[in-house]
């Protein structure tokens, strides 16, 4: 799926200052060796299953993702300063190293010949030695004139094509925010905005030498790292992911569709209240250890 079909998923003009997400990253300032001088590192792979980038929930961010000969997997990163619908642009450009850890600001005029050596990937499938598959596929729930939304599924299956897993991502916000929606919208109950708390993601994925899987959105602030299975201890232990079972999701939408108001508004808040139950048991166990 082409990119520009991906940036049409995600919310525009966001508003409201959202607090910088609490990640912190090593930074060193290194040397960017040619990527056909780097030694071969990996596999195997060190125990890292997923980075957050830091950038406020309410700004635009951009995502691409490099291999390198060595294994390592380099991230370009940029974020606006400026929140979604401001009338001034202040970009930043980073390069993240995933499995080291090691974010670094860089310079505009060096992003092309950083990366240029190096080819940029996002599969919308992996396709497994056994002939399993993981794949990101579609399932639209919302009503014409709406824009795509909570119709991005990761669905993985066996050689002969049997639904093994059928997931979607989602990404919980701690604050609130407005998402201006299209008036002409069928089930926007005629509203121009509504609130919203999380973002489904729209994953691509990078295939790995040991069948896990890198998976992250053009538009993102995350980097996640999945076995076959679509396990994460990333994803397991962070208190604001979580893989649904599509099948949830559907019931939860065709539920608040029945109720009287904007359909659009009640299908968030109805996948909100969901999220916040998984993450009350999250924090449950999390306490109980």
């Amino acid at each position: 799926m082409q990119r520009a079909h991906c940036r049409m998923q995600h919310f525009s003009r966001l508003s409201g200052i959202a607090p910088l997400l609490g990640i912190l990253f090593i930074v060193f300032t290194f040397a960017l060796p040619a990527a056909a001088e780097e030694a071969k590192r990996y596999p195997p792979y060190p125990d890292v299953w997923g980075r957050e980038l830091p950038a406020p929930e309410n700004v635009y961010t951009d995502l691409d993702a490099y291999p390198t000969k060595s294994g390592e997997v380099l991230i370009r990163f940029v974020r606006d300063r400026e929140p979604r619908g401001s009338d001034d642009t202040k970009f930043e450009w980073f390069l993240l190293k995933f499995f080291e850890g090691i974010l670094k600001p860089i310079p505009r005029e060096e992003i092309d010949d950083t990366f240029r050596p190096l080819k940029r990937i996002s599969n919308d499938r992996l396709v497994f030695e056994d002939g399993g598959t993981v794949a990101r596929e579609e399932l639209r729930f919302m009503g014409a004139k709406c824009g795509a939304n909570f119709n991005s599924r990761i669905v993985r299956k066996d050689g002969e094509g049997n639904v093994l897993q059928d997931r979607m991502l989602f990404h919980l916000y701690e604050k609130p925010m407005q998402m201006q929606v299209n008036p002409y919208c069928e089930i926007s109950g005629g509203r121009e905005d509504i609130e919203i708390q999380f973002e489904h993601v729209f994953p691509v994925f990078i295939p790995l030498s040991d069948e896990t899987f890198l998976a992250y959105a053009f538009e993102g602030r995350l980097v996640l790292r999945l076995d076959r299975e679509l396990r994460s201890p990333y994803v397991a232990a962070h208190p604001s992911l979580f893989l649904v079972e599509t099948s949830t999701i559907k019931a939860i939408i065709e539920e608040a569709d029945e109720r009287p108001g904007s359909a659009l508004q009640n299908e968030n808040e109805a996948i909100l209240a969901h999220l916040l139950e998984l993450k009350a048991k999250k924090e449950l166990k999390k306490k109980k250890r």
